[in-house]
């Protein structure tokens, strides 16, 4: 059974909009605020290597692959995790870049332990922790981008027919 033309027209003047658009404007602010961060937000990019010893003049070493290292630079900071050797606490002190050296397919990376931090810092033989150096800082839409740029291929295992 079909409604009378004039009954559809009041029913739809009597309709009110205000919960639909209340919902409208509220997802539209989230969509807002989730577009300000992925164009805004800083993302920070590190590589981080093991440290293999300590010099006679007091500097850290660390060895890292040569790719990883590449946009490594002299004065550049970074942070040390060091951990005790006879407890399992770690201690983070801050340090800077003296040199990068490669050596093949590997670069050791020499860092200063920062004055302030010189102090707390006792020049140990056995020396265990990582080294973390920050490499860039991206917003997620510029990771996007680099991930999924020109060059973008789909992994070799997904796009293969899987042998029977």
């Amino acid at each position: 059974m079909s409604l009378p033309f004039a009954r559809t027209l009041r029913a739809l003047e009597a309709e009110r909009y205000r919960p639909s658009l209340l919902a409208l404007l509220v997802s539209m602010g989230l969509v807002g605020l989730w577009a300000t961060w992925f164009f805004l937000a800083p993302m920070t990019r590190t590589t981080t290597g093991p440290i293999v010893g300590t010099t006679r003049r007091g500097t850290v070493l660390t060895t890292l692959a040569r790719d990883a290292a590449a946009s490594i630079r002299r004065g550049q900071d970074a942070m040390l995790s060091l951990q005790g050797p006879q407890t399992h606490a770690v201690r983070r002190l801050p340090s800077t870049v003296l040199r990068v050296t490669y050596k093949g397919e590997e670069a050791r990376v020499e860092l200063s332990v920062e004055p302030s931090a010189a102090a707390s810092f006792h020049r140990q033989e056995h020396l265990t922790g990582q080294a973390e150096f920050v490499i860039e800082h991206l917003s997620p839409a510029a990771f996007l981008a680099r991930t999924t740029g020109p060059d973008f291929r789909p992994p070799a295992s997904a796009s293969s027919p899987v042998p029977r």
